[in-house]
C-alpha cells in the first residue's frame, strides 16, 4: 500500500498539492520541509510546490516526479483522506500548520528527520546548478 501523505499550502479543490506515497510519516515530512526551507526559493504556491515535488523526488527518492512516488496534482484529485498520513497544510516558511485525516500516532524522531533534510541538501548542493551570489 503505502505510507502516504498529502502537504499543501492551503485546503480547497484547485490548491496544489504534492502526493506521496511512501515516506508520508511526520518524520520524513519535517525532513523535506526543513530541507525545503534552505533550497527553494520564493514564487507562486505552484511554483514551489512543484519545486518541493522535484527535490523530494530526485534528492530523496532518486526518481523523477511520476505517478508511483511523488506526484503533484490539485487538492481536489488527491487522496487526502488516505488511510495513512492525512494531508499536512504547511504555511510559506515550510512549517505544518494543521493536520487533516491523521488517524494514527505521530512517528516522531528528530534524528531521522534531520538525516533527510541533510541527505537532501548534501545531494542538492553537490548536483545543482545553484551559482551563490556575491
Amino acid at each position: 500500500m503505502g505510507n502516504r501523505a498529502v502537504i499543501t499550502p492551503r485546503v480547497g479543490d484547485t490548491a496544489p498539492v504534492v502526493y506521496l506515497h511512501w515516506n508520508g510519516g511526520l518524520a520524513s515530512v519535517k525532513g523535506f520541509l526543513w530541507a525545503a526551507r534552505f533550497v527553494i526559493p520564493a514564487g507562486s504556491p505552484e511554483e514551489r510546490m512543484d519545486a518541493f515535488a522535484k527535490l523530494v523526488a530526485e534528492y530523496f527518492f532518486d526518481t523523477q516526479v511520476d505517478r508511483l512516488t511523488v506526484y503533484r496534482e490539485t487538492y481536489g484529485r488527491s487522496d487526502t483522506d488516505n488511510y495513512d498520513n492525512g494531508v499536512y497544510v504547511i504555511d510559506e516558511d515550510w512549517k505544518i500548520r494543521q493536520r487533516l485525516h491523521n488517524r494514527y500516532g505521530e512517528e516522531i524522531d528528530q534524528e531521522k528527520s534531520i538525516a533527510i533534510a541533510q541527505q537532501i541538501m548534501d545531494r542538492w548542493w553537490r548536483e545543482s546548478d545553484y551559482v551563490q551570489p556575491n
